[in-house]
């Protein structure tokens, strides 16, 4: 696999200072991508204008309105396809890849046509997982590797052989989900091996769910698509549907009451933003899909509206 060609793919969207830092450990890599592809989702913060200033022929730069992570990694595969590379190295804007990250995937043995993604630590804390990870795995990160479970988009390397067979991320799903519904994907539907390399580590800052703390507009706007996409990302979970339907209630009921206490204790917000949340959520599990700009608009009318 040494000799095989490694093209990293990064998608940002309003995260300068994170994208910078992210390009510099692609720099620092002790082996480097052949080729960085940097998709640019309709960034506002000066994004843009630090990209065209670039001069480096192992960086392509795409500017596409915001589409969201899952658009993003859609677009930047879809190029990479048209490319000479063997592997799509994926990663978000806001996380940092250890140094040896790239050469420990590398330097695995070889388990053929994959995904190997790196362990995912939290920025803040590099001793623990940014992302909640189950007991069945968890007591398997001492270890080299980690069969069946990855952070997709986290420092995920995938074989170009997958993406064209698999297919791309499904762009409809915007964010919050997309990433789940590619991993089963390719694991359950298309019976790729997915390993974890505990030896390569990248860095993302804590998944844990913000609205549990404060409560704002992409708290509004990710828990929609959390639920709109919910039946996308669990298709190819294996899961029974009518024990999904009862666990996605269990949750939905529990998210609630969380919800409803932060909406309380910070009184300038109100139960009826988060009822208003779910309403539009569950007339777009029906079909009645809204689309991403419309949602926004909706939930900052909302959120502004505190009389």
């Amino acid at each position: 696999m040494a000799a095989e060609k490694i093209c990293a793919v990064i998608v940002t969207y309003n995260r300068l200072s994170s994208l910078k830092a992210c390009i510099e450990g692609l720099y620092h890599q002790t082996r480097e991508p052949d080729l960085i592809i940097i998709v640019n989702n309709g960034s506002s913060d000066g994004t843009k204008e630090y990209l065209d200033k670039i001069q480096n022929n192992k960086i392509h730069v795409i500017h596409q309105g915001n589409s969201g992570g899952a658009g993003g990694f859609h677009t930047g595969l879809s190029y990479f396809l048209t490319l000479d590379f063997d592997w799509a190295w994926c990663m978000d804007d806001d996380g940092l890849p250890d140094d040896c990250a790239l050469e420990a995937l590398i330097n695995t043995p070889d388990f053929g046509i994959c995904v190997k993604n790196s362990l995912v630590l939290d920025s803040g804390n590099k001793t623990i997982p940014s992302f909640s990870i189950q007991p069945s795995e968890k007591r398997h990160l001492n270890n080299e590797f980690i069969l069946n479970y990855a952070s997709f988009f986290n420092g995920t390397l995938i074989h170009r052989e997958i993406l064209l067979e698999a297919g791309l991320p499904l762009k409809k799903l915007f964010i919050h989900g997309d990433e789940v519904e590619y991993f089963y994907r390719i694991k359950n539907r298309y019976k790729y091996p997915v390993i974890t390399v505990t030896k390569s580590r990248f860095y993302h800052p804590s998944g844990e769910t913000l609205y549990r703390s404060e409560w704002g507009e992409q708290q509004y706007f990710k828990l929609f698509y959390f639920i709109v996409n919910f039946p996308y990302s669990n298709y190819d979970r294996e899961i029974p549907l009518s024990k999904s339907r009862f666990l996605f209630s269990i949750f939905l009921l529990r998210e609630f009451f969380i919800l409803a206490g932060v909406a309380w204790k910070q009184k300038k917000y109100k139960l009826r933003k988060i009822l208003f949340v779910l309403i539009t959520s569950f007339l777009s599990l029906f079909r009645i899909r809204l689309q991403p700009e419309s949602v926004r608009k909706l939930t900052n009318r909302f959120i502004k509206s505190d009389s």
